[in-house]
């Protein structure tokens, strides 16, 4: 992850579709709609890069909305192009239409609304083209917490059903959803060891007492700008960054919000495991509730300390032991 020197002047906006995309740029809005292709994505991208030379219009930023995989061959060729790309929340893109009063929606609308989002909001968080590895281990990690919601599932219908096939099917399903896991685990720990920098980064995460393959796995592919970020920005990845909510004379309590889910959650199993097994963690847990904080609220305390320090490991490059945590 980098971050702009300047702020972004000419801005290369898309609202990504399956079959097609479209286009808004900033300065001189020039709507079009080109197919979802990377030939016709080179073609804008290139012409803007051209008219960017000719006319000096200022550094480049371009922008999409993450829409779970349909913006990958745009993400790819504007890292091959070599510009700069921030891949925004789709919650805050609608927020920012709403607070300006636009509430209609066509694709067209939404292009310029993305373009006028990054001329006003911060976008220096910036997309970077994660290695093979990474990809693969995003993708397997994906894949475990599918089978995992798949088995959940079957579960949860065993206590709705007495008829003998419907339950030998249900347990068959159940079975099978086990092996796959098994069988993705197997291959998650070939890929970890088999590369040098997922085993390293693997090794410098489970030096945090508390932190296991499952978390450290996990964390590698949700989280995979960890080590680069500051203390906030870590929290606030993982939703444990605490948001005050006062108004007036009321003061309410504070809540964590949004984030990624599944590292926040491996993240709640590693603190019950670090509050018991971890000395550091464990006295400031037993701190927090001797000073009156709620169990659940001391235990997310920890989660975000664990995130701080896992952060912290890995930009020092040094075991949690060796690590200079602030």
């Amino acid at each position: 992850m980098t971050e702009p020197s300047l702020p972004p002047q000419h801005i290369i906006a898309f609202d990504v579709g399956k079959q097609a995309l479209e286009v808004a740029t900033l300065p001189r809005d020039k709507p079009r709609s080109i197919a979802n292709q990377s030939a016709a994505i080179r073609r804008v991208l290139q012409a803007e890069i051209r008219r960017n030379e000719r006319e000096v219009l200022g550094p480049i930023l371009v922008i999409c909305e993450a829409t779970g995989g349909y913006e990958h061959a745009l993400l790819a060729l504007a890292n091959e192009l070599q510009l700069p790309i921030h891949r925004a929340e789709g919650r805050r893109v609608r927020l920012f239409a709403q607070a300006h009063g636009l509430r209609a929606k066509t694709d067209p609308l939404d292009a310029a609304i993305i373009a006028r989002f990054a001329r006003q909001a911060d976008c220096s968080m910036l997309y970077s083209l994660p290695s093979v590895e990474q990809q693969a281990l995003s993708a397997l990690v994906t894949r475990r917490e599918e089978l995992l919601q798949m088995k959940l599932a079957e579960q949860n219908r065993l206590e709705h059903h007495t008829s003998g096939p419907i339950l030998v099917s249900i347990r068959y399903m159940i079975d099978v959803c086990k092996q796959q896991i098994k069988a993705i685990e197997q291959h998650l720990g070939v890929l970890i060891r088999q590369s040098p920098e997922l085993s390293h980064k693997n090794q410098l995460l489970q030096s945090l007492v508390g932190i296991g393959d499952v978390t450290a796995r996990t964390l590698m592919a949700t989280l995979p700008e960890l080590g680069t970020l500051s203390k906030g920005q870590a929290a606030s990845l993982t939703g444990l960054a605490p948001y005050n909510r006062d108004s007036g004379n009321t003061n309410q309590h504070r809540h964590i919000a949004a984030g990624r889910f599944a590292a926040r959650r491996c993240l709640y199993m590693a603190a019950t495991v670090a509050i018991n097994k971890n000395p550091v963690l464990r006295a400031k847990f037993q701190q927090l509730t001797q000073n009156g904080k709620p169990y659940k609220v001391a235990l997310v305390a920890i989660m975000r300390k664990m995130i701080i320090i896992l952060n912290a490991i890995l930009k020092q490059q040094k075991p949690w032991k060796h690590a200079q945590i602030t």
